[in-house]
Parts: structure tokens; sequence; C-alpha cells
């Protein structure tokens, strides 16, 4: 089943880079990388009418005669299960693994949250935290450098991230990271998750410029905000 699931998880995705990857929809392009592994996990448990059954010509061949000696027969068939099985093992470990190292982000979030001092923007949590290298937000919450004192960069800052959490990018994150956990073993989804933290950013680009910021100055504060990293693969 999930080599059926990654094959449809490969082909599709080759759409998106031959088809959307270079066009500035960026909404579109966002939906369609996230129901990507959605969809890739539905298809193969679709079964259409008569497909994989025999037709009604039936073509018989002689064929020469096999021997089935017990014993090695046995052998095999239990080789066969021993590796499905081994298989099966580091499957299942690399997909805990990656769902562990999910929780513990959180629960750095979370208390990351509870160390810094908090103030409230209508529904937006507005948190400072010393020490911090570059301003992320996750769901409703922003969290900036308490070292941060410049007006105008904190403003486009705020502007940017305010920008993922209306548009709830840290949902489409936390399904990625889920399915990544899944699909650790293939490439492709790692492909996808880059492509669809991309697409956040210049949506929250486009947000911001529309908010009357001028293009110059935004990018020199992203060219500086670039050299700090928050830590955290499940952020904006």
């Amino acid at each position: 089943y999930l080599s059926k699931a990654s094959c449809c998880l490969l082909v599709l995705y080759l759409i998106y880079r031959w088809l959307f990857h270079r066009e500035t929809f960026f909404m579109i392009n966002r939906f369609y990388l996230l129901i990507i592994p959605l969809v890739s996990l539905v298809i193969p448990l679709i079964s259409l009418p008569g497909f994989g059954h025999s037709t009604t010509g039936v073509f018989r061949q002689a064929l020469d005669p096999v021997v089935i000696i017990p014993g090695i027969s046995a052998r095999m068939i239990e080789t066969d299960q021993s590796v499905q099985t081994i298989l099966l093992i580091i499957l299942l470990t690399g997909t805990l693994l990656f769902i562990f190292r999910l929780g513990v982000q959180l629960i750095q979030i979370s208390r990351l949250s509870r160390q810094g001092s908090t103030r409230y923007h209508g529904s937006l949590k507005l948190t400072k935290v010393e020490g911090l290298r570059s301003s992320f937000s996750f769901f409703n919450r922003i969290f900036v450098p308490a070292s941060l004192t410049d007006k105008g960069v904190y403003r486009i800052m705020f502007l940017h991230e305010k920008v993922h959490v209306a548009q709830v990018h840290s949902f489409d994150i936390v399904l990625m990271e889920l399915t990544a956990a899944l699909f650790w073993f293939n490439p492709v989804i790692w492909l996808i998750r880059r492509d669809l933290k991309t697409i956040h950013e210049y949506l929250a680009d486009q947000g911001v410029i529309r908010q009357g910021v001028g293009s110059l100055r935004y990018r020199q504060l992203i060219f500086d905000e670039s050299t700090g990293f928050s830590g955290y693969a499940i952020v904006n």
C-alpha cells in the first residue's frame, strides 16, 4: 500500500513542478501541495470495477513442470516473512521517531511562550523572548526577540507574521509534519514540505507589500532576518 501511495506522491509532485511551480498563484499552489499526500493515501484504496480481473479471453500455454520441495519452499516463505517484518519495524520506528520529534517541538514552543512576556493584540498573542534570534509564529502566537527595538523593523516583522497567523499556515505545517512522519522514507515528501514553506513565505511577503511597505526596504529586512534561525521545524 505504501509503495503505491509513494508512486502517487511522486506523480502528483511532478505534475506540480511541471504545471504550477513557476506560477504566482500562490494560494492555489498552497492547496495543491497540501492535498498531494492526502490524495496519494486515498488513490491506492480505490478499486475500479473490472480492473485487475481476468478478461473473457483466456490464453493457455503449456509450461514445463515445476518441482516443489516442501522444506525449501517453507524456508523461502519464512525468509520473505522475516524481511517484511524487518521492513515494517523500520517503517514504524521512523514514523514514531518523527512523531516524537513533533511532540518535543510542541513542548518547547509551549515552554517558550511561558518564558517570555506576552501582550494581546485582539486574538493575537505577541510574546517577547530574551535571546531569540529570529521572529516566528505558531498558530495565533507571534514570537519576537526582546532585543528588537527598531519600531520600523518591528512593524514590518509583525505584519509578516500576522499574515502567517491570518492564513493559518501553522495548520499546514503540522499536517505536513504528520504526513512526513508517515512517508519519511520518501524524499518527495520533504520536497513538498520545503516548497509549501516557501509558498507560505511568498504569501506573507505579498501580504506585507500590500500593506504599503516599500519593497526595497522589505527585501533588506528579509535578508537581515534570514541570518537568524528559530530552530523549530514546525513554525513560520
